[in-house]
């Protein structure tokens, strides 16, 4: 609130009033998102949970396509085409590697 008066903006805050609604729902839906990937990595398997956060940016460059009408270019396909694979990749990878620590640790007991 300070750099408002200190830059002199206060007209920013008609703009904020307007958006009072939408932005607090957008504050509520981060913190219940955040809640729940919480509790996925309590009940979870870590590579599983990972790799499923890990395709939220998939969905936001399906939702810029989709929603904001960007251009599905050539690149934009491999990208993320690439990416969905890396993630499941990745998540099949660690799921490996912890079990290769689990199965190790359980041997010296």
């Amino acid at each position: 609130m300070g750099f408002v008066h200190l830059y002199k903006e206060k007209e920013s805050f008609k703009e904020m009033r307007l958006s009072f609604w939408p932005l607090t729902v957008l504050g509520v839906l981060t913190a219940v998102s955040f809640t729940a990937s919480m509790y996925a990595f309590q009940y979870g398997s870590t590579s599983y949970v990972l790799a499923i956060r890990s395709l939220g940016y998939i969905m936001a460059g399906l939702y810029g396509v989709a929603i904001l009408n960007e251009v599905l270019s050539k690149r934009k396909i491999i990208t993320l085409v690439c990416f969905f694979i890396w993630c499941c990749g990745f998540g099949f990878c660690l799921e490996i590697f912890t079990y290769k620590i689990r199965k190790s640790l359980s041997c010296k007991e």
